[in-house]
């Protein structure tokens, strides 16, 4: 028995889109858990709703997860939310884009990814490396690159996946 079967056809649609909507703002940069607690924060739906709505944009193939665990839309998706954001009434396209926004100032600040490098006196380049959340440093790694390209390489590298090195590192410590 589905948890929606007192909501019409169009309103499943419309929350749909909306969810699409969301999305395609955050520019697929989301894991779902991050999704969850933005749809929450800003009571948009509750969270039974919101599952059964995605799981059903997930088996529709409209949105999937990546190896990051982000949440992304699909060609399909994207086709579908450009077909149908008209439906979505100026003023909710407004407020949403105000909670994204804020959602996403808030998550900076709390949140953030720093790397850099340098050379030493003796010509040595080190990478640092750091992850903080809500203005903690949890990871802190200082590393040593054999010339500068390596070193971009490495900086770059962080900064566009640092949870999954995170994660990795972890993984190492708990075996």
């Amino acid at each position: 028995m589905r948890i929606m079967n007192n909501l019409s056809a169009t309103e499943l649609a419309q929350n749909k889109i909306i969810i699409l909507y969301i999305i395609n703002r955050f520019n697929d940069l989301l894991t779902e858990e991050e999704l969850i607690s933005f749809i929450l924060r800003y009571d948009i739906f509750n969270y039974f709703y919101f599952k059964e709505y995605l799981n059903e944009l997930l088996s529709s193939k409209l949105v999937e997860i990546n190896s990051e665990e982000k949440i992304f839309l699909t060609d399909t998706g994207k086709e579908s939310l450009n077909f149908f954001t008209e439906n979505i009434n100026e003023d909710l396209k407004s407020t949403l884009d105000g909670f994204v926004n804020k959602f996403r100032d808030d998550k900076v600040n709390n949140n953030s990814v720093s790397s850099s490098y340098y050379k030493d006196d003796e010509g040595i380049y080190y990478c640092l490396l750091s992850i903080n959340e809500q203005n903690r440093e949890i990871f802190n790694l200082k590393i040593e690159a054999p010339n500068e390209d390596y070193a971009i390489s490495i900086c770059e590298t962080f900064k566009n996946s640092p949870q999954k090195l995170f994660k990795n590192i972890i993984m190492q410590f708990s075996e």
